[in-house]
């Protein structure tokens, strides 16, 4: 796990351009050309979140060793609040992406 904040929020702004990227290829490809990838209309949209997610929302790893005596986290009990809500965004994300790719 990244220990700073800084490069969190530098890998959640990479993450959030390359799957912003590779989201509007999916659709791309799936209006002009008439195809797409189940796996990428799931998998892209659902990282843009976890990139956006770390981008606003770093892990702490100082409280979360103060807390749990742990440097990254190894059970749900120690996953922040905030972190369960951008887990399930990102469910919705993926799995609405691809219903609605599907319906094309």
């Amino acid at each position: 796990m990244i220990q700073s904040r800084f490069g969190q929020r530098l890998v959640g702004a990479l993450m959030l351009v390359v799957c912003g990227g590779f989201t509007a290829w999916t659709w791309y490809t799936a209006l002009q050309e008439g195809y797409y990838s189940r796996k990428a209309a799931a998998l892209f949209p659902a990282l843009l979140v976890f990139g956006l997610g770390l981008l606003v929302f770093p892990i702490d790893v100082e409280r979360l060793k103060a807390e749990h005596g742990v440097e990254r986290i190894e059970s749900p009990e120690q996953v922040p609040p905030a972190w369960w809500g951008v887990f399930f965004a990102a469910l919705a994300a993926g799995l609405g992406n691809w219903y609605a790719l599907s319906q094309l």
